[in-house]
């Protein structure tokens, strides 16, 4: 889901009802998506995120599964985890308080906090591929909500571990975002060890790589996002170059 589009407060009401539950869940799983990209790049990070992704060991996903039931969440189980959901609902006084056109209130009708939790292997849903987080490869950081007093600490997978991950996922404007900021902040050679010791992950990265830099030279939301993040694009460019030349 997309909440690029909705008022500020909005956004930032969503992302704290997002934090709160990634914060219930911070002793269970490690989290992954556009919550550790946030933790790893900080205030760069100039994305709203919705979701919660994380992965964790057998023992705790019924736990976690649990939790989020009892929370108001409807749990789907899938053979790799499990998909959780609950519909956002708009604060009464944050109602009052901004003005709301019909345009926003059909779009809220849609708006959903998503809970997706997995082993730390995941599969690539259309090929043979897929990538593999290690329990060892984590740290903890720190995430400050918007408008609630406090922050969130959560584990995380090291920037490098992060980076590898994201540049090999379908090419989004969210997974292009984050795969390149990233890739600005990490040691390229590091980045390049990790993508080749996993499976055989190198081959989804080249072969993204095209799509990812097209969608950072042209016009769109990946581009704007970049550019408003003061993003070095021919720094990046010249990562790319790199890690190119050192994944297998």
């Amino acid at each position: 889901m997309n909440i690029e589009g909705l008022p500020a407060k909005i956004k930032e009401d969503v992302e704290d009802r997002s934090l709160e539950i990634a914060e219930r869940l911070a002793g269970s799983i490690v989290i992954i998506g556009g919550w550790a990209c946030r933790a790893l790049l900080g205030e760069r990070h100039k994305r709203y995120t919705l979701d919660v992704n994380g992965f964790c060991g057998p023992r705790d996903l019924e736990n976690v599964a649990e939790v989020l039931k009892s929370m108001g969440f409807s749990v789907a189980r899938m053979e790799w985890g499990c998909i959780c959901t609950l519909p956002y609902s708009l604060p009464a006084e944050l109602g009052a308080e901004i003005k709301i056109n019909a345009r926003t209130l059909d779009a809220l009708r849609d708006v959903a906090i998503r809970i997706e939790i997995s082993g730390p292997k995941m599969k690539e849903k259309r090929t043979h591929h897929f990538f593999e987080f290690e329990f060892n490869e984590v740290m903890e950081k720190r995430i400050v909500y918007h408008n609630r007093k406090g922050s969130v600490r959560i584990m995380v997978p090291k920037m490098e571990w992060m980076t590898a991950n994201k540049l090999g996922l379908p090419t989004d404007y969210k997974n292009v975002f984050d795969g390149c900021l990233l890739l600005l902040e990490s040691d390229v050679g590091k980045v390049a060890e990790v993508i080749n010791s996993v499976d055989d992950w190198s081959e989804m990265v080249k072969s993204r790589m095209p799509r990812v830099l097209g969608r950072v030279s042209q016009a769109g939301l990946a581009n704007t996002l970049l550019r408003d993040a003061k993003a070095d694009l021919k720094e990046l460019k010249r990562r790319f170059k790199e890690l190119e030349q050192l994944i297998d």
